[in-house]
């Protein structure tokens, strides 16, 4: 039983070693305290009277545990890029790989879940924008198909969430905003991915640091954190923030697997911290891209008072065009702040063995110093 303790919370992974000992792989002893009740019902669902009020061993699951994956990561579903070749790729890899729906048709949906099962005997899932017009044809063929895992965006999935539970569907809702986790929690989600604004493509306010908390805090079921994060330091923060596990994009849009034109990834290599900008905050549709002729020109236009139309001209087509021709100009080149942390092109399993293993690190270098 592989175990670590963060704050007063003790995270258990069964699968990763056979010893009781942490992250790092110190040993650890049981901790004591008091969970109110709130809390008992969270760590252990349905089990209130059957946990003692001191000196008892507190458990949460990690992300891994609850979807059946190598990692406790989820690989964003990212719209035009998450093909259901890439997302095979990041399931073999050890991470939950996301088929993006938001650029495709219900067609088109249905082959790219099939071509996934082909590629891969390991846990998928499929990200539904529910502002997609096909949406209701999407939470049915995610039925029809088997898709065990759903992430949302864009929206409440509550009105599909009988249909996908009845089917044996993890629900997991992607959320900007503590108040969205809270109202969202009671439908019967299975956990709520936290997105912070430092992540790519359409974002909130929030920062991942300020918000994982507050969703952690409010919430009754685990929390995923996503939004600038790209390495070890970063998947050991989002732990000691309460997260069970992390979604990541960014990083993964570097990887050989990924289907990005050649100039988006040369994009993102030689991006440095500050070379993001998010198009739209004014007009109420922001999106974190890099820094290029479009986006600045979008974001002066929309400083001057440009109306949606006259702003429209700009986007419309571009992420496409970036994706699929390396329009480097005036495509629409999502990304996150961590853009500036990376550096070469490599395999997905390498990007996601680096990830958790720098994690694990950095996690044993913070119990020593502490």
């Amino acid at each position: 039983m592989l175990t670590w303790t963060t704050g007063h919370y003790r995270f258990r992974n069964t699968e990763l070693c056979s010893s009781s000992v942490d992250l790092t792989g110190t040993p650890v002893a049981p901790l004591s305290g008091e969970l109110s009740a709130k809390q008992t019902e969270r760590f252990f669902p349905g089990e209130r009277s059957k946990v003692k009020p001191i000196n008892r061993t507190i458990y949460m699951k990690l992300l891994n545990e609850i979807l059946g994956t190598k990692y406790p990561i989820i690989q964003g579903g990212m719209a035009n890029i998450a093909t259901g070749e890439f997302a095979a790729a990041c399931s073999n890899a050890g991470a939950l790989g996301l088929i993006g729906a938001g650029g495709m048709n219900a067609e088109t949906l249905r082959e790219n879940i099939r071509r996934c099962k082909a590629l891969t005997d390991k846990p998928f899932g499929v990200n539904i924008m529910l502002m997609h017009p096909q949406a209701d044809e999407f939470a049915k063929i995610v039925v029809e198909e088997g898709v065990k895992v759903v992430t949302t965006g864009a929206g409440n999935p509550g009105k599909y969430i009988p249909m996908w539970k009845e089917a044996g569907i993890k629900v997991i809702p992607v959320v900007a905003a503590a108040v969205l986790a809270k109202h969202l929690a009671p439908l019967g989600v299975d956990a709520i991915i936290a997105e912070g604004t430092e992540s790519g493509g359409h974002v909130g306010e929030m920062t991942t640091m300020a918000l994982v908390p507050q969703v952690v805090d409010v919430v009754d079921v685990p929390v995923i954190a996503a939004g600038g994060i790209a390495d070890g330091r970063q998947l050991a923060a989002a732990f000691a923030l309460g997260a069970c596990g992390v979604q990541v994009g960014t990083c993964l849009l570097v990887s050989e697997e990924c289907p990005v034109h050649e100039n988006y990834k040369a994009a993102l290599l030689r991006a440095k911290d500050s070379d993001t900008i998010v198009t739209g905050r004014i007009g109420g549709t922001p999106v974190r891209v890099l820094k290029n002729r479009m986006s600045r020109e979008y974001v002066r236009q929309e400083k001057a008072g440009a109306d949606k139309m006259e702003l429209e001209k700009y986007t419309l087509g571009s992420l496409r065009r970036a994706v699929f021709e390396g329009d480097t100009a005036t495509g629409s080149l999502m990304a996150g702040q961590v853009a500036g942390m990376l550096h070469e092109v490599r395999p997905v399993a390498d990007i996601l063995d680096e990830l958790w293993e720098s994690g694990r690190q950095r996690m044993h270098s913070l119990s020593e110093l502490c």
